[in-house]
């Protein structure tokens, strides 16, 4: 990320203990922003770029500053939300299809526990 004084800096990703939000902070025990919260059950697709053509028309290769202004499209993820999206570029291809993966498995725990909860609720309402 770079900063309006030219300087850049790299952001954390982490995942919280229950695997339900993905954060992103400058530095460990810093406190996280809203903005830079991302819910798993928020996220409706994630984008990889495979070719130049998508990648053209993204913030990563379009970049107003906050990020290198276009780095490999192979290392790029865009995680589209319901509010915001998250674009991430990662130093490798492997860390990128790593975390895409971490991402699904924590998407579709999310959505079990949110099925679960609304199917007790239902049964509780029942009777």
């Amino acid at each position: 990320m770079y900063k309006t004084d030219g300087s850049n800096s790299s952001l954390l990703l982490y995942f919280t203990d229950d695997l339900l939000e993905l954060h992103c902070v400058t530095s460990l025990g810093e406190e996280v922003k809203n903005k830079w919260k991302l819910s798993m059950i928020e996220i409706i697709k994630i984008e990889e770029y495979k070719d130049e053509t998508a990648y053209k028309n993204s913030v990563f290769y379009l970049s107003e500053g906050i990020f290198t202004k276009a780095p490999p499209f192979e290392n790029c993820l865009t995680l589209v939300g319901k509010s915001k999206n998250f674009h991430i570029n990662f130093e490798t291809i492997s860390s990128m299809q790593e975390w895409k993966k971490f991402i699904e498995i924590a998407k579709t725990r999310a959505m079990q526990i949110i099925l679960k909860i609304s199917w007790n609720r239902m049964i509780i309402n029942t009777f």
